[in-house]
């Protein structure tokens, strides 16, 4: 008796969330038959055959990014307890900040990078990147 009770209970239960999720919802239509805007006037207002690059006409664009072009991005990988600068491996820090000072021009800049670093250790590279752009300006970016 009582099986069939919890039986009945979940039927009904089931029907009710059928009913209240949208079993016979009605389709999701605009309030008015008017449209949303007026293609024909758009298409009208449109030049043909131009896809965004107007003004072009064969000139060479100045590219804003020219300045950063120039300027070298010195990349340090830190993995566990070691460290790299732009793929050659760096064995102490005072070495890593040397070959740093040693390449530097103005408008360079450092892209440090986790790659699966030592909670620590990262802090101390993190520490010594701060300490160049305080001493020298560098601009960094960590990732």
């Amino acid at each position: 008796m009582r099986k069939r009770r919890g039986k009945r209970v979940l039927l009904l239960v089931c029907l009710g969330l059928f009913l209240l999720l949208g079993m016979g919802a009605k389709p999701v239509e605009l309030l008015s038959k008017t449209p949303l805007i007026d293609l024909d006037a758009a298409i009208q207002d449109a030049p043909f055959g131009q896809n965004g690059n107007a003004g072009t006409d064969g000139k060479e664009e100045t590219d804003p990014f020219k300045p950063y072009k120039q300027a070298e991005v010195f990349t340090i990988r830190v993995r566990g307890e070691e460290v790299w600068l732009n793929d050659k491996q760096s064995h102490t820090l005072e070495g890593l900040k040397a070959s740093i000072l040693g390449a530097y021009k103005s408008g360079d800049r450092i892209l440090l990078k986790d790659d699966f670093a030592e909670a620590h250790f990262y802090k101390k590279v993190l520490t010594l990147v701060v300490e160049l752009y305080d001493e020298r300006g560098i601009k960094y970016a960590a990732d």
